[in-house]
């Protein structure tokens, strides 16, 4: 019998295994909420706290670091010898549950593996007691391994198995399990094995725990990364600002789409996994105020070649959409929002059926979709403007459809002068620094140019009867349930993953509850630009730009890393996501000028494609 238990344990294993593989990397690297990033310093043989007195960040000559109750250090003395970068050494570990994120991962994968295997169900019911504490191990033993993976991370190393130990149990020696209560604190006995930690432990309950004998190396570091390491600070990079030095890794270098998107999934699995701090800005510096779409439309109406650049409103675009990933808007009128916002409750509120999520053919693209989804945290309604004044999908009534309309063409507005500015702006500053501008770009005018790929790229509506390839998506999003009164209640959670869009601009009118979280490359945290809106929230909106726009400008706008935070609120969103019209062709001569066909290899790839060939060779999947 303990040979057939073990089959059906391995076939669950390995399809939940592989399940898990699969999981798209924006939201793989959720798995692990890591608020200290440094371990801690204090001897392996227990898992207490160490006293004020030893607690330091800084290592030990017999290699301890860390602080609290995360520590690291080699298994066996350091040798007198260097040691070469790509020697596999062995470590111990302490590990925090709280820190680490223990509960959630392993309650999740525990989850999955029982609800989700027909080999469970379908096991004899005298077996499937023991098959179930055998699963619980597998859960426990496989979270800890990425949480002992993510840790190694943290301090340059990275974990090294071979094939034969990748198995439960085979990867280090794991002692010191001490499980915690729901206020983190230690409770029951310490455990030397999975085997009896298991048989006290809940499903999604955090515990701390030791792993000895860890075979890891080195890990090699990006630029970017030697750089924080080097100057964690910034201090050196300013400097080197002021003397026209770029220490920052730049995308100048992006050669091909392929790259592009590597270099934006890059970013993505860089950005911070702390969901506790809340950023909402510095009010004194311009790229975090709101600006008036009034000022945006008289900036471009007013467009003028020799003072574009050291207009304000241009000053105040840029310096938002570069530094900070994304621009308020004041839309100086409440009544677009505030039907699009009654139609959002409606929707959710109601007891109707929608459609199915589909692919929308109408588009006449393969990645566009419409209809009514719902996540473990959240739903969706993807909608879709119809060129002759309709909405897909058929089910919202005549007064939602001109609601949502009417939301499009407002935003639309606001979005176009940031596209038509942001290119132009960019275009003239490729100018004034670019040696091969050629005889044919001498009447090359730039506004003309912002004009027509604002017009003909972005796809703002249909035309005739043709539906839109923007989707306006109407979202719920509400954290995963915890238990009454815990003070897990009062935290925010991340529920939709870090990622950036396949998109000319996402834009977010701000919600009554903020969640809308945008990494800030200048002061490198989550800045959640909604939190000081909320009471006045029908006159705003939040603009962040996507891989398009990052085309458009020439790599001088990224593509903004974001994400969605919840707390124990439930958050209604509406983003309008601004894509391309996918027959649309990109003409480089027409939109950038001629030299662009020579001095840039990533827009020469584009140049006669479609947008829809431009959107497949970016990605494979649709966001």
């Amino acid at each position: 019998m303990t040979t057939i238990i073990t089959l059906i344990v391995s076939l669950i294993v390995i399809s939940f295994t592989q399940a898990w593989i699969s999981i798209p990397a924006a939201h793989h690297r959720n798995s692990f909420v890591s608020t200290e990033l440094s371990l801690a310093r204090y001897r392996p043989d227990t898992n207490k706290r160490p006293t004020n007195d030893d607690a330091s960040n800084e290592s030990t000559d017999d290699g301890v670091t860390g602080q609290g109750s995360n520590w690291l250090e080699r298994s066996f003395p350091i040798p007198q010898e260097k040691i070469d970068a790509k020697t596999v050494m062995d470590y111990n570990l302490g590990l925090s549950g709280v820190s680490f994120g223990t509960g959630p991962l392993s309650g999740r994968m525990y989850a999955a593996m029982t609800q989700r295997s027909s080999a469970l169900q379908q096991a004899p019911r005298e077996m499937r007691d023991e098959i179930v504490g055998t699963l619980r191990v597998y859960a426990m033993d496989f979270t800890a391994k990425e949480a002992t993976k993510v840790a190694l991370n943290q301090n340059g190393l990275e974990m090294v198995l071979q094939d034969d130990e990748q198995d439960q149990g085979m990867w280090g020696d794991v002692d010191s399990i001490q499980l915690l209560d729901e206020n983190d604190q230690p409770i029951g006995p310490m455990y030397d094995d999975w085997e009896d930690a298991a048989k006290n432990w809940t499903p999604g309950q955090a515990f701390d725990f030791v792993v000895r004998q860890v075979p890891a190396k080195v890990r090699e570091l990006s630029l970017e990364e030697l750089l924080q390491a080097l100057d964690p600070d910034g201090s050196l990079r300013e400097e080197g600002k002021a003397m026209n030095m770029n220490l920052i890794p730049t995308t100048d270098n992006l050669q091909s789409l392929e790259d592009m998107a590597g270099e934006n999934r890059r970013r993505v699995e860089l950005s911070p996994q702390d969901t506790e701090s809340v950023f909402t800005g510095y009010p004194e510096k311009r790229g975090y105020r709101v600006i008036t779409a009034d000022a945006l439309r008289d900036c471009w109406r007013q467009s003028d070649r020799d003072t574009f650049l050291d207009n304000p409103t241009v000053l105040h675009v840029m310096d938002a959409l570069v530094s900070h990933g994304c621009l308020v808007v004041d839309l100086q009128n409440t009544d677009a929002l505030e039907g699009l916002w009654k139609t959002v409750e409606e929707v959710f509120a109601s007891e109707d059926t929608y459609s199915p999520l589909r692919t929308a053919t109408e588009t006449g693209s393969s990645y566009a979709k419409v209809g009514y989804v719902e996540y473990d945290t959240m739903a969706f309604l993807e909608t879709r403007r119809i060129g002759d004044g309709g909405m897909l999908p058929d089910e919202l009534s005549p007064e939602q459809q001109q609601s949502l309309q009417n939301a499009f063409t407002s935003i639309w507005d606001v979005s176009r002068n940031v596209i038509r500015i942001a290119m132009a702006a960019s275009t003239l500053e490729d100018e004034a620094n670019n040696d091969d501008i050629t005889e044919g770009d001498i009447n090359f005018d730039p506004f003309q140019a912002a004009d027509w790929a604002a017009e003909e790229l972005v796809d703002h509506g249909g035309s005739g009867g043709s539906v839109s390839m923007s989707p306006h998506r109407l979202c719920r999003y509400y954290s995963p349930s915890t238990d009454a009164g815990s003070k897990d209640d009062q935290k925010y959670r991340e529920v939709f993953g870090a990622h950036t869009d396949s998109t000319f601009i996402t834009a977010v009118p701000v919600a009554t509850v903020p969640g809308l979280e945008v990494y800030d490359e200048a002061a490198e945290r989550w800045y959640r630009p909604e939190a000081l809106l909320t009471s006045s929230h029908c006159r705003y909106v939040v603009l962040v730009p996507g891989e398009f726009l990052q085309l458009l400008t020439r790599q001088e706008i990224l593509a903004s890393v974001h994400r969605v935070v919840v707390g124990a609120e439930q958050r209604f969103s509406a983003p309008l996501l601004l894509r391309g019209r996918p027959e649309a062709v990109w003409n480089v001569q027409r939109y950038f000028g001629s030299s662009a066909l020579t001095s840039n290899t990533l827009l020469q790839e584009c140049d006669g494609r479609t947008m829809e060939e431009i959107h497949a060779a970016m990605q494979n999947s649709f966001q």
